[in-house]
């Protein structure tokens, strides 16, 4: 197939698209999804993230984890890590015909309280829990709610507990099941800090490091890592 009707055409395009930053082709994208995707309370979480530094997805993050919620289409959700909430409200407002379930962890008692607060003020049908997750607890939650197993768990707790939290959560999700791992570049300093042999967060983040490796390579699950927000991993279970 010819793209090209002369040389001379090829290089005017390629004289175009050099001249187009990243940056201005990123903020391109970034528009055109805000447009598609527009979510109520959007600014109450950004504040949260932007002013408060409350630990909280980014836009482009929410819009990601809303979509793979519309196309999944998943009964159960499970969420290790609450947050500002802005995860919890993207995924269910593209699940939200289909929940029966949805469980998310926060152990940060303030997060607990706000969080808490906003899902009862939106009479959104979300159980949080404050509490570390762990799999005794979930298992309880589990039996008392008739919870066969989870078909999209977001996981955005801390991160050097990743290794335990996802064989954990392998003991409670089905085929075709959706993990998604949030903040796998490590705030952006994971190859920085890899490198290092001591310091502040190198402990941590030589374990994601090692984590992101070990999935890569996990036949039970075919896995896709992508450059959103801080790094998303998204893995299907085989």
């Amino acid at each position: 197939m010819k793209f090209f009707n002369s040389s001379k055409e090829k290089e005017n395009f390629d004289e175009f698209y050099q001249k187009s930053s990243t940056k201005e082709l990123i903020n391109y994208i970034n528009k055109l999804n805000a447009l598609s995707i527009m979510f109520e309370d959007e600014k109450y979480f950004t504040s949260q993230r932007r002013y408060e530094k409350v630990p909280a997805i980014d836009s482009q993050t929410a819009r990601l984890l809303y979509f793979i919620a519309l196309m999944k289409k998943p009964s159960n959700i499970l969420e290790i890590g609450f947050g500002s909430g802005f995860s919890a409200y993207s995924l269910y407002c593209g699940a939200v015909n289909n929940i029966r379930h949805f469980i998310t962890y926060e152990h940060e008692k303030k997060r607990f309280t706000r969080g808490k607060k906003y899902i009862e003020s939106k009479k959104i049908d979300i159980e949080l829990i404050f509490d570390d997750f762990n799999e005794q607890s979930i298992k309880r939650l589990m039996e008392k709610e008739k919870i066969v197993a989870f078909d999209l768990v977001f996981i955005d707790g801390v991160k050097r507990e990743y290794p335990v939290y996802f064989d954990q959560v392998k003991k409670i999700i089905c085929r075709d099941s959706i993990l998604i791992f949030d903040n796998i570049l490590f705030n952006g300093k994971l190859l920085v800090l890899n490198r290092k042999k001591d310091g502040k967060n190198t402990e941590g983040a030589k374990i994601l490091y090692s984590f992101n490796e070990n999935l890569a390579k996990d036949k039970d699950f075919s896995t896709l890592f992508l450059p959103v927000g801080d790094g998303i991993a998204i893995s299907i279970k085989n």
